[in-house]
């Protein structure tokens, strides 16, 4: 389990495999979900549902992976600093 899946689980009581995974990454490059905002160091955090359940998920676009999942408190903090 990566650091991306535990924090699914952890915050939103979501168990994701790789290829779920996968899945959401595929829909960000097509930008099917709603871009919250774009951090200063380039990570973008994405609103996206999964599995029923609206989540923050932050993005590399540099690396085109998932890095976390945040709670939405810990999304709007990201984007005030």
């Amino acid at each position: 389990m990566n650091h991306a899946q535990r924090r699914a689980a952890e915050r939103y009581g979501l168990e994701l495999s790789e290829i779920e995974l996968g899945r959401i990454c595929g829909a960000i490059q097509r930008r099917e979900d709603v871009i919250y905002e774009t951090t200063r160091h380039g990570a973008e955090i994405w609103k996206v549902r999964v599995k029923g359940v609206w989540t923050f998920v932050v993005y590399l676009p540099r690396f085109r992976q998932i890095a976390t999942f945040l709670t939405a408190e810990q999304a709007r903090r990201k984007t005030a600093a």
